[in-house]
C-alpha cells in the first residue's frame, strides 16, 4: 500500500513539473510572437523531453501504448501458437474428429496445402496444413501425445493450432483460433475445457511484456529468466525471454492477453 501511495505521488509530481514546464513554454513563444521577439527558451524546452521520459517509465497507460505504437510499425514476426483439449468418452471418437474438422474447414473457409493429410487417422497423432481464403498458412496437430502420462487414454487429445505471423496480425489469427476452436467442438461433448496460448518472439529477437517485465540493474546480459504469476484463478501467465505462455480454462482471460502482449526490443 505505501508504494502504491509512492507511485501515485511520484507521478502526480511529475505531471505537474510537465503540465508547468510545458506552460512555461508556450506562454514564453506566445509572448515572443506578440512583441516580435521570437527568443525561444531552449533550456525550458530542453526540460521537457526528461519529464516526458519519466512519465512513459512510471505511468503504466503512457508505456503500454507507447510501446504498441512502435510494435505495430515494427510488425515484428510472431510465432503463434494455441492448443486446446479434447476428452470425451464416445466410442467412435476418431469419426467425430474427422466429421467435426470437415465443418470447421467449411465454416472457416479453409483448403488443405499440398501434400497435407485430410483425416485423422487411428495412429494417435496427425499433422494438417490448411491455408485460409487470405492465404495464410498454418498448421494443426492432433495427438495424444503432448498430455501428461496419466491422461493417455483413448479419447484424450490434444489441437495445436501453429502460426507464423506478423504481430498486427495477431487479433486476426486468434479469432481464427476461436472460430476454430467453437466450430470444432460444437457438436460433441467436451469434458476439458483448457485452452493454452503460447506466443514465441525468438525470431524477432524481441521479448514479450504482460503486466510484469524485467527491469536488471549492474547487469550486461541476462541469458533467460521466467516470471510466473496468475490473474484470477483461472489464468496462469509465464513470462520468459523472447515468449509468453498463458493457460485457462476461460478463453475470455486469453482475449486479454493477446489484446495487451507488447513486444519489446529488450528486456527492460
Amino acid at each position: 500500500m505505501k508504494k502504491k501511495i509512492l507511485t501515485v505521488v511520484k507521478c502526480c509530481l511529475i505531471i505537474f513539473s510537465f503540465i508547468a514546464t510545458a506552460f512555461n513554454t508556450v506562454t514564453s513563444i506566445v509572448d515572443s510572437i506578440r512583441y516580435h521577439n521570437l527568443v525561444i527558451n531552449w533550456l525550458s524546452l530542453m526540460s521537457i523531453a526528461p519529464l516526458t521520459f519519466a512519465l512513459y517509465q512510471e505511468i503504466d497507460f503512457i508505456y503500454v501504448w507507447c510501446n504498441k505504437i512502435m510494435s505495430f510499425f515494427k510488425n515484428k514476426t510472431v510465432n503463434f501458437k494455441v492448443s486446446f483439449y479434447l476428452q470425451n468418452n464416445s466410442d467412435n471418437f476418431v469419426n467425430v474428429i474427422n466429421n467435426n474438422l470437415n465443418k470447421v474447414i467449411k465454416d472457416c473457409h479453409l483448403s488443405f496445402d499440398n501434400g497435407s493429410p485430410q483425416r485423422f487417422s487411428n495412429d494417435m497423432y496427425t499433422k494438417f496444413y490448411f491455408v485460409t481464403n487470405n492465404n495464410l498458412k498454418f498448421s494443426v496437430a492432433i495427438s495424444n501425445d503432448n498430455l501428461p502420462s496419466s491422461e493417455i487414454e483413448t479419447n484424450n487429445f490434444s489441437i495445436i493450432m501453429d502460426f507464423q505471423i506478423s504481430y498486427r496480425d495477431t487479433s486476426a489469427c486468434w479469432e481464427l483460433c476461436k472460430k476454430f476452436r467453437e466450430k470444432f467442438t460444437s457438436k460433441l461433448v467436451n469434458e476439458n475445457e483448457r485452452i493454452d496460448l503460447n506466443i514465441n518472439l525468438s525470431n524477432s529477437n524481441q521479448n514479450p511484456f504482460y503486466r510484469l517485465t524485467v527491469k536488471y540493474v549492474s547487469a550486461n546480459k541476462i541469458d533467460d529468466f521466467r516470471l510466473t504469476f496468475s490473474e484470477k484463478e483461472s489464468l496462469k501467465v509465464t513470462l520468459n525471454k523472447h515468449s509468453i505462455y498463458a493457460t485457462s480454462v476461460d478463453i475470455q482471460d486469453l482475449d486479454r492477453v493477446v489484446k495487451e502482449y507488447i513486444p519489446l526490443s529488450s528486456v527492460n
